[in-house]
C-alpha cells in the first residue's frame, strides 16, 4: 500500500470519515500522517530487522581527527560491520572495552584504529588515525519518514495491516477514545513480524553453512 492508501484506512477505521470517501479535514489528515509515521518509528526500534540493514558510505580518515559523522537514521551497526581498510589489509574494528583500555592506557596514541565507540552520533577511533584510511561499515538504519502521497517501503508493502493498527492507536489515544482493540491486533501483527523475520534471517544462515560445509 501507498502511503495515502495507508492514512486513508487510519481515517476510515476511526470512524472519522465515511469508508470510500476521500478524507478532506486538513488537520485529521496531518494528524493520521504522522500516527503513521510514529508507528513506522516504533517498529524499527522494536527489532532490527534484515531490511534495516544498510551499507553506509565509506568513511575516510584524517590525520589526528578521531571522529567521524554517521548517517542521520543510524540506529546500531550489524555484528562485525565496522572494518578497517588499508590497501589490502582488513581488520573487523573492535567496540571499545575493558581489553582496549588495558591495551591502551594512554589516550593520545597514534596508529593504525583498531577500536571504536559510539558517542553522539559519532564513531571515534582509537588510536588516532595517523594517516588517511578507509573505514567501511554496515548498520541498521532507521526508515526515512513517509512523506509523499505514493512512497513506499518494506514495511507498507508487506506489513501494512501492522502499520494501520500501531497508527489508529496512536489515533485512538489522541482522540481519548479506547484503543484496547487496536493495540491486541497491532502487538500480534508486530510479533508475528518479528518472528518472519528471524525464520527468513535463520534459513538464510543454514544456507550458507551449508554451502560452507561443501
Amino acid at each position: 500500500m501507498t502511503f495515502k492508501q495507508i492514512y486513508e484506512e487510519v481515517i476510515w477505521n476511526l470512524n472519522k470519515t465515511q469508508r470510500g470517501t476521500i478524507p478532506t479535514d486538513a488537520g485529521l489528515i496531518a494528524g493520521a500522517k504522522g500516527w503513521v509515521n510514529s508507528c513506522q518509528r516504533e517498529i524499527c526500534r522494536q527489532h532490527n530487522f534484515s531490511f534495516l540493514q544498510s551499507t553506509n558510505a565509506d568513511i575516510y580518515t584524517v590525520n589526528g581527527t578521531q571522529s567521524y559523522s554517521l548517517p542521520t537514521n543510524f540506529k546500531v551497526f550489524v555484528e562485525k560491520g565496522v572494518i578497517f581498510v588499508d590497501g589490502t589489509t582488513k581488520n573487523t574494528l573492535i567496540r571499545w572495552g575493558e581489553d582496549a583500555e588495558n591495551k591502551y592506557p594512554k589516550t593520545d596514541t597514534k596508529g593504525e584504529p583498531t577500536n571504536y565507540w559510539l558517542w553522539e552520533d559519532k564513531i571515534w577511533l582509537y588510536p588516532i588515525p595517523d594517516a588517511v584510511y578507509t573505514i567501511k561499515t554496515k548498520s541498521y538504519n532507521y526508515l526515512p519518514d513517509l512523506s509523499l502521497d505514493g512512497d513506499t517501503n518494506k514495511i507498507t508493502l508487506k506489513h501494512y495491516q501492522v502499520l494501520i493498527d500501531g497508527a489508529c492507536v496512536k489515533g485512538c489515544l489522541w482522540l481519548q477514545e479506547e484503543a484496547s482493540l487496536w493495540e491486541q491486533k497491532y502487538q500480534m501483527g508486530l510479533a508475528e513480524m518479528i518472528r518472519e523475520n528471524n525464520r527468513t534471517v535463520n534459513k538464510d544462515k543454514n544456507i550458507i553453512m551449508k554451502i560452507r560445509v561443501r
